[in-house]
Formats: structure tokens, sequence, C-alpha cells
């Protein structure tokens, strides 16, 4: 089992223009080797990273000998990521699928980031070391997890550095057994309401912060572009947004520990949050819940820590289904909060019943998604399971 624990860094001037130099020859190597991809494929031919590779080290020596005041790992990942961009593209041609093609990356726009193996010993207690930088960094806290170390990835989040660390453990930290199961209904208005009657209420970051945020975007938009002035404010409107990000996730963090103590099996929906987002007068409330997140997250913590995860069918009826008869209702509108059953003239909360329904999937799971089908899509792309808003995890 891979798993990744993103850390802050503290880099001193000097070793901040030793990062930022890094992460402009990996930027401006992926700019260089998309336009070798774009020259090479109108003569019919297509370069892979390793081709790529072997050209830019010919080249090197002259005409980009600036390269060398940064580490190699830097633009050998690099033309390995734009290589899989384009793997991906076209993938999506031959299924259908709408991918993006690749696009040469802007500074100042594109994230800043650069990649690192594990070739050398990079870090020591508290202290982080990146190659032809002199000196080591402070960390916020040491690696917790054990086992071999895959890779680091440094990135820069607004002012913040951060170290991420892949680390190859040696399998699930299995929790205490509950014998308890339960079932997940995401709404709203409440983010959450479980089979026993208990509800998780949604904190509305984003609304919160919603009047501070276009206040500050009102002044950034009347700042003269390319100014000082501008630069400043778009800093005060990034941090904004990254304090509404990082208590999301942080609370996302909490829910989803909390879930995973306290139970055995736990049942969701298999939400459709692509196609939910498109209603534009829910699409902000649905994005501040953060559906795909909170998904992403319990799947991970079950595989870790060996508890178990069942998807119900897309189109399961959870919300139209009487959890007391089992009758299922044909129109059900958005606005009916109380589920009132026509044939044994129950009365529930429409999320509980929901909640009640997913539970009882659990008796009967031949109709639900393999468990392992929806790791491999969730797992597969390396998700940090502990940043600086979830070191309680």
């Amino acid at each position: 089992m891979h798993l990744t624990h993103k850390i802050r860094i503290f880099p001193s001037k000097e070793q901040e223009v030793g990062l930022l130099k890094a992460c402009g020859v990996a930027r401006f190597t992926y700019n260089w080797g998309l336009n070798q991809c774009q020259e090479s494929y109108k003569a019919g031919k297509r370069l892979s990273a390793i081709d790529l590779h072997k050209n830019l080290c010919r080249l090197k020596t002259t005409e980009f000998p600036w390269m060398y005041e940064s580490t190699k790992c830097a633009p050998q990942r690099a033309l390995v990521n734009l290589e899989k961009a384009y793997k991906m593209f076209f993938a999506g041609l031959k299924t259908g699928k709408k991918v993006g093609k690749p696009k040469h990356k802007k500074k100042g726009k594109s994230k800043d980031s650069f990649y690192i193996d594990n070739t050398h010993l990079q870090i020591k207690d508290k202290e982080f070391k990146v190659p032809k930088i002199k000196g080591t960094m402070r960390m916020a806290e040491p690696l917790r997890f054990t086992g071999k170390i895959i890779s680091y990835t440094v990135s820069r989040d607004v002012d913040r550095w951060y170290v991420s660390v892949t680390v190859d453990t040696s399998g699930p930290q299995e929790l205490p057994k509950t014998g308890q199961s339960t079932g997940v209904d995401l709404g709203i208005k409440t983010m959450a309401t479980l089979a026993n009657s208990e509800t998780i209420e949604n904190p509305k970051y984003l609304k919160l912060q919603q009047k501070k945020l276009a206040r500050q975007q009102r002044i950034l938009a009347r700042r003269q572009k390319g100014s000082k002035n501008r630069e400043k404010q778009r800093i005060v409107v990034a941090k904004s947004h990254r304090k509404v990000r990082l208590s999301r996730l942080n609370h996302t963090h909490q829910v989803t520990t909390k879930l995973v103590r306290e139970y055995d099996t736990i049942v969701v929906e298999d939400l459709k949050v692509a196609n939910m987002v498109k209603n534009r007068k829910l699409s902000r409330a649905i994005s501040d819940v953060g559906f795909g997140m909170f998904r992403a997250i319990l799947a991970m913590k079950c595989a870790r820590y060996g508890k178990q995860l069942i998807v119900a069918p897309t189109f399961y009826p959870s919300s139209k289904t009487c959890s007391q008869c089992g009758h299922v209702k044909e129109i059900l509108l958005l606005s009916e909060r109380v589920f009132k059953c026509g044939n044994c003239n129950s009365e529930i909360d429409r999320d509980l019943n929901a909640a009640i329904n997913l539970m009882n999937l659990v008796a009967c799971c031949h109709d639900v998604k393999p468990v392992d089908s929806v790791l491999d899509k969730l797992l597969n792309k390396q998700l940090a399971v502990e940043d600086e808003a979830g070191r309680f995890c």
C-alpha cells in the first residue's frame, strides 16, 4: 500500500530561490518536450519520454547549461508526466471520453512543483534535504509512515512550500472491529445522515467567506494588470481560497475518521458529481460540501484500516423506497423533506430513510459494485492521506 504524507517545509530565502529554479526547470522541460512532440507528430512520429530525455541530454550542455543548477529528477519527471498526458489524451479519443490535450504551462498560473527520486536519503527526523540546494529545511513534523520511501514531490501553495513523501508500507493498519454497519446519505443541508439517526452538519465554509471573497475579488479587478499591487492582492485572494479549501478538507478528514473507527461496513451512494454540478442553482452548494473528496478519502481510509466500503448502484432508489415496507414511490420532489409512504402510511425524514435503505444493502450486496473496482479508481491517484489539515488521521 502506497501512502503519501504531505508536510510543510520552511526554506530560507536562498533555499526558496533554489526551489523556484527547480520548478522552473520542470516547467521549461515540459513545454520544451511538448514542442518536440508537436513537431514530431506532424512528421508522423511519436516520441516517448526516453526519446525526449536523450535529446535533452544532448542539448543540455550547450543550450541549457543552467539546468545543472537543479536536480536532474525535475526534468526527467516532467517528460514522464508529458508522456502520461498524451497517453490519457489518445486513450480518451478511443473510448470517447473527453480528455484535454496537453497544453503549455505558464509561470504564475501553473502549479509550481518538481519531483525527486529516492536515490539519496532526503529526510532525517524533521529535516529535509533537496539535491543541489545548500543546507537542510525544517519540516513541520516528522514522517509518520514506516516503510520504503518511493519518491518526494516538492510543491508551492501560494506562499507555502510542502513536500509529499510517498511511502510503500507493509499493508493495512487494521482498527479494532466494532461489528457495526451504517448507511451514509450525503446532502447539502446536512453533510451526512447516518442510519442511526445521527446527522453531521455542513459547515458551509465557502458560504461563510463568500462576502469577504467577493470584496477581495472586486479589489483585485480594479488593480492594474502587471502591477505589484495586483500581485499582492492576488495573493490575498489565493490565501482566502486556501483557508476555505483546508477547512473543508479538515472537516472531511474528521468525519471520515469517525466513520471508519465506529463502523466495520459503510454503504454510500455512487453519486455522479460531475452531472450534479451542472445544476446552476445548486452547483456552488454541492461543490462546497465536497462529495467527491468525501468519497475518495473514505475509500482510502477503509482500505488503510481494513474496513469494508460498499457502493450502491447509481440508480438505486434509496430516497424513493420506504425503509419500513419497501414500497417505491414513483415521484418524489426535492422539496419533500419528509418521506410519506402511501402504502404503510409511515412518515420519516427523507435523508434518514435513504440512509436506512443504504444500510439494508449490507445483507444483499450482490448488486453493488465490488470494493476493489472502486478503490482501483480512487487509490491509484496517489491521494495525500494526511496533510497540514489532517494531522489527526
